[in-house]
């Protein structure tokens, strides 16, 4: 599915405004992608085996397009974010400019001279809420240095000076990072698993009485 599952997720639950809607979107979709998994292990598998490879190709085309055809019908209805830019540029420019500012030190007394500004990527309030204690290297890119902001508090250089939500942006990826390798190591044998499951039901008795 080349990860379109995940992004399918992402993109109903962005059409919802709280919380709670957005995560009975994803209980209710997830719920319904690893039923027509099943579905297509067994039923779509049984008419291929048993009837044609023809038919089961043609009913797997068919259902496609006429999810295809309901998505498209229903994109007016849909709430289209505003393109934004990359924010690999900005997780990029954190880096960078924390790398900059690495001759800066980062107490717990600089808590009123962090920059929160308007986070570019959200069009939220901002909430006043100060950086993390973890990965506090790049705490010192939000920290506000003589010449990085006008007078009126206003960002001024924007490749020595990002808000605390960006901040935050690139430290949620790196602290999932060591989790995400971890998957690798499960995920490997489930996938070699699930390529072999037609030959592993072609090679065993599938009746299910005399």
């Amino acid at each position: 599915m080349s990860g379109t599952r995940l992004t399918m997720v992402t993109l109903g639950a962005n059409q919802f405004q709280t919380q709670q809607d957005q995560s009975t979107f994803i209980n209710w979709i997830l719920g319904f992608q690893f039923g027509s998994l099943i579905v297509g292990s067994t039923v779509i598998v049984y008419i291929e085996d048993s009837v044609s490879w023809g038919l089961g190709f043609w009913l797997c085309v068919a259902v496609n397009v006429i999810g295809l055809a309901i998505f498209l019908l229903g994109s007016r209805f849909y709430r289209h974010g505003k393109p934004r830019g990359s924010p690999f540029l900005t997780l990029a420019r954190v880096v960078f400019a924390s790398i900059r500012k690495r001759k800066i030190t980062v107490t717990s007394d600089d808590a009123d001279n962090y920059y929160y500004g308007q986070d570019r990527n959200s069009e939220a309030k901002v909430v006043l809420v100060q950086p993390r204690k973890n990965l506090r290297f790049f705490n010192r890119e939000a920290l506000k240095t003589e010449g990085d902001a006008k007078s009126d508090g206003s960002e001024a250089k924007s490749r020595r000076l990002c808000t605390v939500g960006e901040v935050q942006d690139l430290k949620t990826p790196i602290s999932v990072l060591p989790l995400w390798l971890t998957a690798i190591f499960l995920a490997t044998p489930m996938a070699a698993q699930s390529s072999l499951t037609i030959l592993q039901a072609l090679a065993t008795d599938r009746h299910l009485g005399p």
